[in-house]
C-alpha cells in the first residue's frame, strides 16, 4: 500500500508536465551558456562533478560559445585529436581552468521531538519538546582546478574550505584518460555513478537540500557519494546519447583508505533520445568482509534506482525511485530470528521535483523560478510506522549569470519509529549562491 501511495504521488506531480508537453510545440532551448562545457547535455541540466560518463565530441576550445552546454563538471569527454603535426600548440591558460563556488545562508528551524519516559507509577508517557533555532552558515566554499593538456587527458582537484576541521577538505582528486569516445578511464576520488539527484551539481539544483532519502541512502548507507576507486565510462550510441559508467570503489567514503576485501561495484546507464527527455538507471552492490562481518553486518547489500527528466521550455520535471537493502537496519534488528544475513531489510524512496523558470528581457539577466519537491521514504520494511514525508516549496531568483538567491520552506513529517533520525520539523532556508 505504501509503494502504491508513493507511486500515485509521483504521477500526480508529473501531470502538469505531461499536459505542457501535449500543448506546446518543440522549440530549441535558449538561455545562458556555461562557457567551456562540451555540447552533451542542455545548459540547465548539468549533472555534476565527477561520475557521469558523457564524452565530448570536441575539445573545449573548439566549441562555439553560443552552443548549449552541460556535462558533469568532472567527467571530461574524450575526443579524437588531430595529428600532432596539425594540432596547434596550447598555451598554459588554455590548459588550466579555475572555478569557485560560494554558498552561504540562514536557516530558521522549528523542531519537534518526542521521547518516552516512565512516570512515578512506572507507566510510559510521551513527552513532546519543541524548539526554535536560527543560524547563519557557510554551506560551501569550494575551489576547483582542472588541467587539460590534451583533449583526451584531464586532471581535476576540488577542495572545500569548510571541511578543514572535519577531514573533508579534499572533495575531488582524479585523472581521466579518454582514448576513444566509447571508453574513458577515471581513477582517484570522485562521485560514484549512482542517483542522478546526487550527481547533480549544487549550482544546477532547484532546491537547497536533496532531502531525507539522500541523507539515508546516499550518505548513511553509502551507496553513492564520493569515494576512492576506478571507473570506466563513455558514449556507446551517439544518436540517442546512450552513456554508461561502471566502477569499483573502496566503499568506505571519501578520504578513507580501505585495503581490505570489502568493495563497492556501481554502474549507471542513461539515454537521451530527445533533447527534452532523458531516462537513467543505476545499481550499487556493497560487499562486506573481515572486521565488518564481525561487527554484525550482512555479507552484502544492494540498491537500485531509475530516474526520468522531462523539460518543456522553462518547465522542468524530475522523478527518481530508489530501492535496496538497509544494512544499518539489519544491525538494529539483528536479534530478530526472521532476518538473515543474506536478506537484510529493504528501503524504498521516491522523489519528484517540478519547476518553472521565467527569464525577463533585461540586458543584465534576470529570472525567477518557483519550484516544488515532494518525497516519500520508507527507511526499512522491518519496522512499522516509520514512513517519512517531505515537502519543499521554493523560489529561485537569478541575477545575471553567476548569482542566485534561493528561498525554501521544508516540511518533514515522520512516523513514530523514525523520529529519532528524521524528526518532525519546519525549516525556512535562505541561501545566496555565487558560482564562477
Amino acid at each position: 500500500m505504501k509503494i502504491w501511495t508513493a507511486t500515485l504521488f509521483v504521477l500526480a506531480l508529473s501531470m502538469p508536465c505531461a499536459a505542457a508537453t501535449a500543448q506546446e510545440p518543440e522549440e530549441p532551448d535558449g538561455g545562458p551558456v556555461d562557457a567551456g562545457s562540451p555540447d552533451v547535455y542542455p545548459a540547465e541540466e548539468d549533472i555534476d562533478e565527477s561520475a557521469q560518463p558523457a564524452p565530448p565530441e570536441r575539445t573545449r576550445e573548439e566549441i562555439p560559445a553560443e552552443e548549449p552546454a552541460g556535462v558533469p563538471e568532472a567527467s571530461p569527454p574524450p575526443a579524437k585529436e588531430r595529428p600532432a603535426e596539425k594540432r596547434p600548440k596550447r598555451t598554459l591558460a588554455e590548459m588550466v581552468e579555475l572555478g569557485a563556488r560560494f554558498h552561504t545562508g540562514w536557516d530558521l528551524t522549528h523542531l519537534k521531538t518526542q521521547t518516552t519516559e516512565l512516570d512515578s507509577s512506572g507507566a510510559e508517557r510521551t513527552v513532546i519538546t519543541e524548539s526554535f533555532d536560527n543560524e547563519f552558515y557557510v554551506k560551501r566554499a569550494r575551489i576547483k582546478l582542472e588541467i587539460e593538456p590534451t583533449g583526451w587527458l584531464l586532471g581535476v582537484v576540488q577542495v572545500e574550505a569548510t571541511g578543514v576541521l572535519d577531514g573533508t577538505f579534499l572533495r575531488d582528486a582524479y585523472v581521466h584518460v579518454a582514448p576513444a569516445r566509447q571508453l574513458g578511464i577515471q581513477i582517484g576520488q570522485f562521485k560514484k555513478p549512482f542517483s542522478a539527484l546526487n550527481l547533480r551539481s549544487p549550482s544546477k539544483r532547484r532546491l537547497v537540500n536533496r532531502g531525507p532519502g539522500n541523507d539515508l541512502i546516499i550518505e548513511d548507507l553509502m551507496f553513492g557519494d564520493r569515494d576512492l576507486g576506478l571507473q570506466l565510462s563513455g558514449r556507446l550510441v551517439k544518436s540517442v546519447k546512450l552513456d554508461y559508467a561502471i566502477g569499483v570503489f573502496n566503499g568506505s567514503g571519501p578520504n578513507i583508505g580501505d585495503p581490505g576485501k570489502s568493495k563497492d561495484a556501481v554502474a549507471r546507464v542513461q539515454v537521451r533520445p530527445h533533447k527534452r527527455f532523458e531516462i537513467g538507471a543505476n545499481g550499487s552492490f556493497k560487499f562486506f568482509d573481515g572486521a565488518e562481518l564481525q561487527e554484525g553486518k550482512p555479507e552484502w547489500a544492494w540498491a537500485a534506482g531509475i530516474d526520468v527528466r522531462l523539460k518543456v521550455k522553462g518547465l522542468r520535471f524530475y522523478a527518481e525511485g530508489l530501492v535496496g537493502q538497509n544494512h544499518i537496519a539489519f544491525l538494529e534488528a539483528s536479534d530478530d530470528s526472521s532476518i538473515s544475513s543474506a536478506d537484510p531489510p529493504e528501503f524504498f524512496g521516491v522523489t519528484g521535483i517540478i519547476s518553472y523558470k521565467h527569464d525577463f528581457e533585461v540586458s543584465w539577466g534576470f529570472a525567477i523560478e518557483p519550484a516544488f519537491k515532494g518525497e516519500f521514504l520508507e527507511p526499512t520494511t522491518v519496522f512499522v510506522d516509520d514512513e517519512v514525508m517531505a515537502f519543499t516549496p521554493g523560489l529561485n531568483t537569478y541575477f545575471g549569470k553567476y548569482f542566485r538567491l534561493m528561498i525554501n520552506g521544508e516540511f518533514i513529517r515522520s512516523g513514530r519509529n523514525s523520529r529519532d533520525d528524521f524528526p518532525d520539523q519546519e525549516v525556512l532556508m535562505v541561501l545566496a549562491c555565487l558560482d564562477l
